[in-house]
């Protein structure tokens, strides 16, 4: 077996704690179960960076672009309790921020592709994996292969969320800008791979002439955890995600827990623009530290996950619940909620229901009736990152 030398790019540092991060991180382990050699390249990480948090492999050879000084200052977090001034300085850093994104294409990680030029890497590899989001990290590949055009055999680009069609963007620009870019990206690479199987249709509906390079892989997870959560007593839910109003409707779920006595317990876990309080049942939190989160999960005889109002993104925390015993609650939602579930119920793993109280409800009483419900489930190996970076590997040198 051929051992691939393949560089592997990001916008943030890997250390950041994002959804996007702990993917990439997943497909690296994968990639290094396979027994190829993985080298990563992103901006520089701040010592006082937001976020800071997961652990990349010792075995990965590190490359970092120089952040802009500009840049780094705006993104600097600072340290102590903020003053009235240091407050209304970044409560208008973020109204600015966010006016901007909705007129602009790529994140603010933009401004340090020239910054890319100063990089020494002298190696060649045999594959290069741009990965989003942010979707500036494709940038970053494409002018790393302008100035050196044979640094590897093979470009693939990683998306998560599209250009097009991404529900949680924002963008109130001309459609044609944003069409236009998105296809002159793909079509400099040499395959590009969506995390959503209803996103790579859609791309692949959407530019026919480039569809044969358009590929889905699931999001990967690192390895199986088997909880054995204690039944009996109390039966324990979670929801362990963000859930804003514009890409997720958690309302007739917090509703169902009212139709449901105190022996069914909810905590959500995630960050939010609404105000929800907590119940007799159901329990609110921001996020938690991993090791808490952890704890939490342990505990869980249920994993409830919810689908998005429209799009077709799939929630990777689906994923993610899927590395566990704990049963997974799919709650389906917008217009592809048939095609979700199809997709899905392949695997004998997961229950469904509506995104209504009255469905939930029902759902919930039934599988806490399950006999043994943990022996019924168990970690999906289509899903294991080892699993998932074979598939790529396979797809890119069939």
């Amino acid at each position: 077996m051929k051992q691939y030398k393949i560089l592997f790019i990001t916008a943030e540092p890997l250390e950041h704690w994002t959804s996007a991060n702990i993917r990439n991180l997943n497909l690296i382990e994968g990639l290094l179960a396979c027994g190829y050699q993985v080298s990563t390249l992103s901006t520089e990480l701040q010592t006082n960076a937001h976020g800071k948090g997961n652990v990349v492999p010792d075995a990965c050879k590190r490359y970092f672009i120089p952040m802009n000084k500009v840049h780094a200052l705006m993104t600097q977090k600072k340290q102590g309790r903020p003053s009235l001034p240091g407050k209304c300085i970044f409560a208008l850093k973020k109204g600015i921020y966010s006016l901007k994104k909705k007129f602009t294409l790529y994140d603010t990680r933009k401004m340090e592709v020239p910054n890319v030029d100063e990089v020494e890497i002298s190696e060649h590899f045999d594959l290069i994996i741009s990965s989003s989001d942010p979707k500036s990290a494709h940038l970053f590949a494409e002018r790393l292969i302008q100035k050196k055009p044979n640094i590897a055999d093979k470009w693939i680009q990683y998306w998560g969320d599209p250009f097009t069609g991404d529900i949680s963007k924002g963008y109130i620009g001309p459609e044609g800008i944003l069409i236009a870019e998105e296809k002159r990206l793909l079509l400099l690479c040499d395959l590009a791979i969506y995390v959503s199987p209803l996103t790579a249709m859609y791309i692949q509906n959407k530019y026919k002439d480039i569809e044969d390079k358009v590929y889905f892989t699931p999001i990967p997870y690192s390895t199986g955890n088997y909880f054995h959560a204690p039944l009996g007593g109390i039966f324990k839910i979670g929801y362990f995600g963000d859930y804003t109003c514009r890409n997720r409707d958690i309302m007739p779920l917090y509703r169902a827990m009212s139709k449901l006595d105190n022996k069914y317990q909810l905590k959500i876990i995630g960050t939010s623009d609404m105000v929800l309080a907590s119940t007799d049942n159901v329990e609110i939190f921001e996020r938690v530290p991993a090791n808490e989160l952890r704890e939490t999960e342990r505990m869980c005889n249920l994993r409830v996950c919810i689908c998005n109002r429209s799009g077709t993104q799939i929630p990777g925390k689906i994923y993610h619940a899927s590395a566990t015993d704990t049963p997974v609650l799919i709650i389906l939602d917008g217009e592809n909620a048939e095609t979700i579930r199809e997709y899905f119920e392949q695997y004998n793993r997961f229950y469904f229901c509506e995104n209504n109280a009255d469905s939930i409800s029902s759902a919930i009483k039934i599988i806490a009736e399950k006999p043994d419900l943990h022996i019924q489930s168990s970690p999906v190996e289509a899903f294991s990152a080892k699993y998932v970076a074979q598939c790529i590997i396979r797809k890119v040198y069939e």
